[in-house]
């Protein structure tokens, strides 16, 4: 598993999913691509799936940072799971004399893998090439930039040119790494040589070789042409390439936080409102919260997935409950507050491809799954679309806590994904319903969680950020 493959899907877990499901009995996890420690907590993620269909995650491997630290947390992570099984793999330009010195840290490690020091003598000169991702395309997108954040790895992103600039009798004074297209001053260093898998340029003779190189030393300062060299050659990055690192960085928090979704359960009007037609008891106290976790969502790129009861007029539920949430009327309608201008219905006639329920995940701040049962997954874009985002936390709010809130949690948890109930954002019909099935959810890993310490806790989150 290289990093070029985790950079390339827009989440690093959704990169370990689709491993696991490529090679679900030999699957080894690269986890040091962005942060050692949350790829980890991933990697146990995606174990708890593997197991689910009847296989154990092989590993996880380490390949740059405190190797021996990170393995010793990882073991512990591991074992705590009941994943005892599980190896360590380490890696990263490892030789016999790295290896004595991390057993001798008693790291729990169970295998090294050696590239370079096993292909090539120590004491001979190489270059050491590593190919490294620094753009992804996916269909008819644009080229996104991408870049590897690990300690002491960290990669630059976008196409790049070298520049060198000279000085008196042409001899080098600092070379430049710019933007593919930036406009400098200086001499480009990089050309292509191969398109297309084929040579697209004569290759030198030995005599042109030996001349070439001969004319590059007499430009090497004088300071460069001893054997004890203690001047370092200036190489700069251009302030538009430090800029568009900057700015990545702070996307690639996006990758880094856990990703949570807001689970809005049917605030519609005939529900909340005390003229409704179905209006749940006091349930209007809970708009003002429902409105902060809107807010909340739209201004902090949370996604919001909301369900909306959506009736026929002549509907075979009224024959149990009054007419209500009937399609086109005042009672249908989300409460103001927490309807986003930019939405997307999810059709329960149609059912959207994993690539479009993607797309529209990534173009819509909120996505709204009509229903005309108290199952919100009987729309069946429902689960595949819970399953496309991958996400580390749901929250869910709304109501009936006793019926239609009920059916979501449910599924959220049959679907194996982490949950919690914003307690003061939702209602119920019977109290004691209520507090039996907060009971049987809290036995069931679900948590409780007020609208304030939820919105301050997310927000602490995203300022502790390790970017």
């Amino acid at each position: 598993m290289a990093h070029s493959f985790v950079m390339s899907f827009d989440r690093e877990i959704e990169s370990f999913m689709a491993f696991a499901k490529t090679f679900p009995g030999r699957a080894i996890l690269l986890v040091d691509t962005y942060d050692t420690k949350k790829g980890i907590e991933s990697a146990l993620k995606v174990a708890k799936n593997l197991k689910k269909e009847g296989y154990d995650l092989l590993g996880i491997r380490l390949d740059s940072g405190d190797i021996a630290q990170n393995a010793k947390y990882a073991r512990n992570l591991l074992d705590e799971e009941g994943l005892i099984d599980a190896s360590i793999f380490a890696t990263g330009n490892l030789d016999e004399y790295k290896i004595e010195k991390l057993l001798e840290t008693k790291a729990p490690i169970d295998a090294f893998g050696v590239g370079t020091h096993m292909g090539c003598s120590s004491d001979v000169p190489f270059t050491d090439v590593i190919y490294k991702l620094v753009e992804i395309k996916e269909g008819d997108r644009e080229f996104i930039p991408t870049m590897k954040l690990s300690r002491d790895k960290t990669t630059l992103p976008c196409k790049k040119q070298l520049l060198r600039i000279s000085g008196k009798n042409n001899i080098m004074e600092r070379d430049m790494i710019v933007l593919e297209d930036e406009k400098s001053k200086g001499k480009k260093l990089l050309t292509k040589i191969m398109e297309g898998g084929k040579r697209i340029c004569r290759e030198k003779s030995i005599e042109e070789k030996r001349k070439s190189l001969a004319q590059k030393i007499k430009t090497l300062p004088e300071a460069l042409k001893g054997t004890a060299v203690t001047f370092t050659y200036p190489v700069v990055i251009s302030k538009k390439l430090t800029k568009t690192t900057e700015h990545l960085k702070l996307q690639i928090k996006k990758h880094i936080l856990p990703r949570v979704i807001f689970f809005d359960i049917d605030t519609q009007y005939d529900f909340i409102h005390p003229k409704g037609s179905l209006y749940v008891k006091e349930s209007q106290k809970i708009i003002a919260n429902a409105k902060k976790l809107t807010r909340h969502a739209r201004d902090n790129g949370i996604l919001i997935v909301s369900s909306l009861d959506t009736h026929v007029p002549e509907d075979p539920e009224f024959k149990q409950f009054p007419r209500h949430c009937v399609s086109d009327t005042k009672g249908h309608k989300k409460v103001k507050g927490t309807f986003l201008n930019k939405t997307k219905f999810l059709d329960a006639q149609k059912t959207y491809s994993i690539r479009e329920l993607k797309d529209i995940a990534r173009m819509y701040p909120q996505i709204i799954l009509p229903k005309n049962v108290f199952n919100v997954f009987s729309n069946p874009n429902a689960l595949n679309l819970f399953e496309t985002q991958c996400p580390d936390h749901v929250y869910v709010y709304g109501v009936t806590v006793d019926y239609c809130v009920k059916e979501a949690v449910e599924g959220l948890i049959k679907a194996g994904l982490t949950v919690s109930v914003v307690e003061d954002a939702v209602r119920e019909i019977s109290q004691e319903e209520k507090e039996s099935l907060f009971s049987l959810w809290k036995k069931k890993g679900v948590t409780f969680i007020t609208t304030d310490v939820l919105l301050e806790t997310l927000s602490q989150l995203k300022e502790s950020a390790p970017v």
